[in-house]
């Protein structure tokens, strides 16, 4: 991997402006929040009447009206309070990520900004899984510069966020380096590079950091074993998938999930062995979906 060190990356002005690194966002409605202790509104329209349209047409009337009515209220609520501060910003913003209203949660994180409330480091985590999930890599950059000025710049729950953010984005090296200058992970950690370098295609890496996790002391779960058969999948190693595959079940004692099937499935499929792959799906004690199903 011959790409450039995330540190000079995020010494170089790759934002238009730095003051303000949402300017970018696709034009949409978006939340308007007045900082003068007046009122504040929120168009999010087209929005709800997606995901309320989207409710009506399999029936769930309840869930339309629950959905448009909860985030009335929850906006009315930070309307009303009498002082807008780094926790009350954060549990706004943290309901659009929960939502799914990621360009709403980012733009909630502008509208914080420019209100000179300075965020902590749950705020940037929240704002890091809504950059990854609109894959918007430019303010996650940004963000990243902020954070290594900040006292949090260590902290372990916002690196982990970064590696997925970097592994997500495709930009697998800047996941690593991230990783590399840990002085502590967790398993959370260990699992994020790993399911990055196996969903990225490079299979080698994901295999070698799945040995070294467990050298280093730290038993994988059942992302560990998504993260390995998902690589052993991308590269046909048939034999080495169904080992971890087995060696999950019988050593470490994780109950396969409906992930686990499908990186099985998606062996066989790859390696034209169909009928072994229908035999699985066939086999399930879950209810195959769309992913297992291809």
């Amino acid at each position: 991997m011959n790409s450039p060190a995330i540190a000079t990356i995020l010494r170089q002005p790759f934002l238009p402006d730095q003051q303000n690194p949402n300017q970018n966002l696709k034009k949409r409605p978006q939340i308007s929040i007045q900082t003068n202790n007046s009122k504040s509104t929120i168009d999010t329209t087209v929005q709800w009447t997606s995901s309320i349209s989207r409710h009506c047409r399999s029936g769930c009337i309840l869930e339309a009206a629950l959905e448009f009515t909860r985030m009335r209220l929850y906006v009315k609520m930070l309307d009303e309070m009498p002082v807008r501060d780094a926790i009350s910003w954060t549990a706004l913003l943290n309901g659009f990520v929960k939502r799914g209203y990621f360009e709403e949660a980012l733009e909630c994180f502008r509208e914080m900004q420019i209100s000179g409330v300075e965020p902590d480091y749950v705020t940037i985590i929240s704002v890091l899984n809504a950059c990854a999930n609109v894959g918007t890599l430019g303010i996650g950059l940004w963000i990243h510069r902020y954070v290594l000025k900040q006292d949090f710049k260590d902290n372990v729950k916002v690196c982990n966020t970064l590696i997925d953010l970097y592994s997500r984005c495709g930009c697998i090296e800047f996941a690593r380096q991230v990783f590399q200058r840990m002085h502590k992970r967790t398993l959370v950690s260990w699992n994020s590079i790993i399911v990055g370098f196996a969903v990225n295609g490079f299979v080698g890496e994901a295999l070698e950091y799945f040995n070294s996790m467990q050298k280093e002391g730290f038993k994988p779960d059942g992302v560990s074993f998504t993260g390995a058969l998902t690589a052993c999948s991308h590269a046909g190693l048939i034999e080495n998938g169904l080992r971890y595959f087995d060696i999950m079940k019988k050593i470490y004692r994780v109950s396969p999930r409906i992930e686990h099937y499908g990186c099985i499935v998606d062996l066989y499929s790859r390696a034209g062995r169909l009928e072994d792959a229908l035999n699985v799906v066939e086999n399930m004690p879950m209810k195959p979906n769309e992913v297992v199903l291809g």
